[in-house]
C-alpha cells in the first residue's frame, strides 16, 4: 500500500519466486516508481494503475486507463481470509477508535477531483472522482452485516465528493432497517456537508467524522490548492458537535512557505471549532509530488531523505529546521488539549455524544488518549511517535508569544 511496506512486499515476491510462481506488483508504490520496483529479480510484472482488467503481453511494465464502471467488480473475496480475518478482529478490539466489534473496511471510489499540491493520490487514481453506486454500497455492507462485521470504515481517498451518493448511502442504510455504526477516518469532503446531510449520517449510523482542513489560513489555502471554504468548515463541525458527532481534522504542518503566523491560524482553528481532536501530520514530501518537486528545487530536501523513511523527515522549510517542526507539532497538540480540558464547551459537547452505555463506554475508553498524551506533555516527553526521536528545543521568544 504505501512505501514503507516496499520491502515487506518484495520478501513476499522472494517467497513466492522460490515456488516458480509469477510475480505481478501493483498499487501505490509500485505506480509511482515502476521502473524501480521491475529491477528487483523477483518480480515479472508491474501494473500501473488499477489492475482488474489486463492481459499480459509478456514481463514488464503494463500501464491501464482507469475503470469507470466500478459496480461490475465483485466485492472483495473476504471468505478466502476466514482465518486471517479472525486476527484482525482480536487486534480490532485493542483499537480505541472502533465503537463496535468486529469492524472493516470499505472502498467505494476511487480517486479525488482536487488538485492539493501535497498528495500523490492524483498520481495513482487521477483527478476523475468514480465511484460505487449507493445500492451497491449498501449491498456490500448488508452482506457483511449478515457475516457478523457491526461497523463499517470508508476508506476512500475522499468518500463524499457527492452530496446525492451520500444521501442514497444513508437512506438505504436506514431503509433496510440496519443497525450498524459507521466511521469515515480518511476525510470527508467538508465542502458537501450541511446539517440535513449530517442529520441523516447520525441517523444511518455515522457517529465520527474526520475533515481534511489541512491549513487554516486563507493564503495557504491558496497555495497548496485546496481551497477550502473556513467559515463554511467552522459552520459544519460546529453542526457536527451539536448533533453528538465526533469530530476531528487533518493538518499539514511543515508546508515550505509557512510561517508561526499560518501556524497559529490553523492552532487557533483547532480551539476555535471546538473539535474533539486535531490529527496534526508533519509534510511528507513524496517524489514526484508537486510540493516535492518545489522543495528539491529550493534546497529544502535534505541529505538524510529516505524514501522508505520519509515520513515527516528529511526535509526542511525555510524558516524551520526538520527538528523545529517536529517540536512545534508536539506543542500544538499540548497547547490543544491543555485548551480542551479547561473548556466548558468540551464537557458540553461530550453530554451531546452521550445517548446510551454503548456511547458512554467509548467515551471512557477514547479519553485514555488525550489524557495519556497530555501525561506525556506536561512531564516533558513527546507527544508524535515521530518526535520520539528528535531532541528537544525550548521554544523561542515569538513562539512564546504566540502561544502555541
Amino acid at each position: 500500500m504505501f512505501t514503507t511496506y516496499k520491502d515487506d512486499a518484495l520478501r513476499i515476491a522472494k517467497i513466492a519466486k522460490r515456488q516458480d510462481r509469477l510475480v505481478v506488483m501493483g498499487g501505490a508504490h509500485a505506480s509511482t516508481f515502476p521502473e524501480e520496483t521491475l529491477q528487483d529479480p523477483n518480480v515479472d510484472i508491474v501494473v500501473v494503475g488499477e489492475g482488474e482488467n489486463w492481459a499480459f503481453n509478456g514481463k514488464g511494465i503494463h500501464r491501464n486507463p482507469p475503470e469507470h464502471d466500478l459496480d461490475k467488480f465483485p466485492f472483495p473475496a473476504w471468505d478466502l481470509l476466514k482465518e486471517d480475518m479472525e486476527t484482525i478482529k482480536k487486534i480490532g478490539i485493542k483499537n480505541k477508535f472502533i465503537m463496535r466489534h468486529p469492524a472493516i473496511h470499505l472502498i467505494t471510489s476511487r480517486g479525488c477531483p482536487r488538485d492539493c499540491y501535497f498528495c500523490s493520490v492524483k498520481l495513482i487514481w487521477g483527478r476523475t472522482w468514480r465511484s460505487r453506486s449507493a445500492a451497491n454500497v449498501v449491498d456490500e455492507i448488508e452482506a457483511l452485516n449478515k457475516k457478523g462485521y457491526k461497523e463499517f470504515y470508508f476508506m476512500d481517498d475522499n468518500f463524499s465528493v457527492s452530496k446525492v451518493r451520500t444521501h442514497a448511502i444513508c437512506d438505504g442504510i436506514i431503509k433496510r432497517g440496519l443497525d450498524i455504526r459507521l466511521a469515515a477516518p480518511t476525510g470527508v469532503a467538508i465542502d458537501t456537508m450541511d446539517r440535513p446531510l449530517l442529520e441523516k449520517m447520525k441517523k444511518a449510523g455515522f457517529y465520527r467524522l474526520c475533515f481534511g482542513i489541512e491549513t487554516a489560513n486563507a493564503e495557504s489555502q491558496k497555495i497548496i490548492k485546496k481551497r477550502v471554504d473556513l467559515n463554511h468548515a467552522k459552520e459544519i463541525i460546529k453542526a457536527a458537535n451539536d448533533l453528538g458527532f465526533w469530530t476531528s481534522a487533518t493538518f499539514i504542518i511543515g508546508l515550505p512557505h509557512e510561517s508561526l503566523k499560518e501556524i497559529k491560524d490553523t492552532f487557533d482553528f483547532m480551539v476555535e471549532t471546538g473539535m474533539d481532536f486535531p490529527v496534526i501530520h508533519l509534510l511528507n514530501p513524496q517524489p514526484k509530488t508537486e510540493v516535492y518537486e518545489i522543495m528539491q528545487k529550493e534546497g529544502l530536501i535534505t541529505e538524510d531523505y529516505d524514501l522508505n523513511f520519509a515520513i515527516g523527515n528529511g526535509f526542511k522549510t525555510h524558516l524551520f529546521s526538520n527538528k523545529e517542526l517536529h517540536s512545534i507539532v508536539a506543542k500544538l497538540y499540548k497547547g490543544f488539549l491543555i485548551k480542551k480540558l479547561f473548556s466548558i464547551r468540551t464537557y458540553i459537547n461530550l453530554y451531546k455524544k452521550i445517548h446510551n452505555f454503548e456511547d458512554f463506554r467509548y467515551m471512557l475508553g477514547l479519553s485514555t488518549i488525550p489524557l495519556g498524551m497530555l501525561k506525556n506533555a506536561l512531564s516533558g516527553k513527546k507527544l508524535s511517535v515521530i518526535s520520539a526521536r528528535q531532541g528537544k528545543r525550548e521554544l523561542n521568544e515569538e513562539e512564546r508569544r504566540m502561544n502555541i
